[in-house]
């Protein structure tokens, strides 16, 4: 059922970014938990009676978005448009309104006076790639296939803080499916993603060593890392302000982020 638009889904091992913090309480760590077996459960259901599973799926969208949005007759024609044709075309992020927050958010906008110039030069080339300039600039309905798996690889990885972010969490949010023990493409994906990143970067900032650390691991278990600590937050509260940070999931529940 979930797929990189249905963010509101929360990991229980994802960590806080904010050097400091300390970690979700066990309360919290066991909710996550919950979530993440609630989540394997719908697929299993998805898989064994689909019929069911559509229904009572498109059931629960709808409750979820009069919850959000109240009586919304446009959306709601928006909505029903979707359910039952132009899935085919356009993901459940792209349909929804731009002021739409399926979970509140409290992020401070990023503070790059806590980076040093160089950083502050990547941070400033980020922006560029993904919102354009004042004179051209970019709306997020209108990326390319290539330009949403960037965004949200790059998302995913800032949000991991320290610790970073295991590669088979990212290949589920980048809607590949539940990888296997061999999943090519999903690795090659996230591969490409952070090959394409980098060569942005070093094409506008030369002096500026690469954003990411060397990645950890194989296979799912795989770990992607932000360089810096401070670079990772500040990417962090950019993606969360983000208009098309609805594509990522969200922080833990308990945490005081950013």
């Amino acid at each position: 059922m979930h797929t990189p638009a249905r963010k509101n889904l929360i990991s229980a091992e994802q960590e806080s970014i904010m050097e400091g913090v300390s970690t979700a309480a066990p309360t919290s760590r066991k909710l996550e938990k919950r979530r993440e077996q609630l989540l394997d459960a719908i697929h299993v259901l998805a898989r064994r009676s689909p019929e069911m599973f559509e229904l009572e799926a498109e059931d629960f969208i709808r409750r979820a978005m009069w919850s959000e949005r109240g009586r919304d007759p446009s959306f709601a024609n928006t909505l029903e448009r979707w359910l039952h044709s132009e899935f085919q075309f356009e993901t459940f992020a792209t349909v929804l309104p731009p002021d739409a927050k399926l979970e509140r958010r409290n992020i401070p906008d990023p503070d790059l006076t806590e980076l040093r110039q160089v950083d502050r030069a990547v941070f400033a080339a980020i922006q560029t790639k993904f919102d354009g300039t004042e004179d051209e600039p970019f709306n997020h309905h209108r990326w390319d296939a290539a330009t949403r798996d960037q965004f949200i690889v790059l998302g995913m990885i800032a949000m991991g803080g320290k610790r970073g972010e295991r590669q088979s969490r990212i290949v589920h949010y980048l809607g590949l499916g539940t990888p296997g023990p061999d999943d090519l493409r999903g690795s090659n994906t996230v591969r490409a993603a952070k090959i394409a990143i980098t060569r942005f970067l070093r094409a506008r900032v030369p002096e500026a060593i690469d954003v990411f650390a060397p990645a950890t691991g194989n296979g799912g278990q795989r770990l992607h890392r932000i360089r810096d600590t401070e670079m990772a937050r500040m990417l962090a509260r950019y993606v969360l302000n983000h208009p098309a940070s609805l594509l990522l999931p969200d922080l833990p529940i308990m945490a005081e982020p950013l």
